[in-house]
């Protein structure tokens, strides 16, 4: 999952928790929202937290909480933040504990869920045997989430089916994206499809610092 990296060190990569990566909880029930665009207003220093000390523990030391309780989590935010590293690490937590996991970039997904539609036989089959298991992880991670091209209506009916679904058999979701969340919302909010109900019910929503690129500091360290 990572390049470059030698396998006998993969375990003090991951439990390196980036505690100095800090993120701002997006109140998405209030007006707050609607200040997305300014940065300042979020990580005033008041108003940052840190990603593991204050909000990802669950996920690190307690899996069966995190399950029982169907903690699910939106990471967004610009590149090289670290968004998609803490939710491979809380992934790796899982699968470390003997839970089952699956990581899938969202343009892949949506591949997969259109095999599953428009071919037929043997394809077919093998299409929705490896949806289903995709789908009944006890943490899916879905990374990339606003890359994918394609009818928006058709992904946003689809993914707001898959995300329901799993909220329902409290079973967590973390989802990454370079998108603001009001931008997400817009994307993939039409006629057949209320989107922004998926992440009212049971998501925290977290904008990830700009000016923190944690990997600056552990890269060359594992490095080969």
């Amino acid at each position: 999952m990572i390049a470059g990296i030698d396998e006998d060190i993969l375990d003090e990569i991951f439990k390196t928790k980036i505690d100095e990566t800090k993120v701002c909880e997006i109140d998405i029930e209030s007006e707050r929202v609607k200040d997305l665009r300014d940065n300042k207003f979020y990580f005033k220093k008041n108003k940052a937290s840190l990603l593991y000390q204050d909000h990802m523990n669950p996920y690190m030391n307690d899996p069966d909480t995190v399950i029982e309780n169907g903690y699910s989590y939106l990471f967004t935010g610009y590149n090289s933040t670290g968004k998609t590293f803490a939710a491979i690490q809380a992934l790796f937590s899982f699968l470390r504990k003997g839970y089952s996991g699956h990581f899938i970039v969202f343009r892949d997904l949506m591949k997969l869920i259109n095999r599953s539609i428009t071919t037929s036989g043997e394809e077919r089959r093998n299409s929705e045997l490896l949806l289903s298991e995709i789908f009944n992880v006890d943490l899916l991670v879905i990374d990339e989430l606003g890359k994918e091209t394609g009818s928006k209506q058709h992904i946003a009916g689809e993914l707001e089916s898959l995300l329901k679904e799993r909220d329902r058999k409290n079973k967590p979701c973390i989802i990454t994206s370079n998108d603001e969340y009001e931008e997400i919302v817009d994307k993939y909010t039409s006629l057949v499809s209320d989107f922004a109900s998926v992440f009212m019910k049971s998501y925290r929503v977290f904008l990830f610092d700009a000016r923190n690129d944690f990997r600056k500091k552990y890269r060359k360290r594992w490095s080969l």
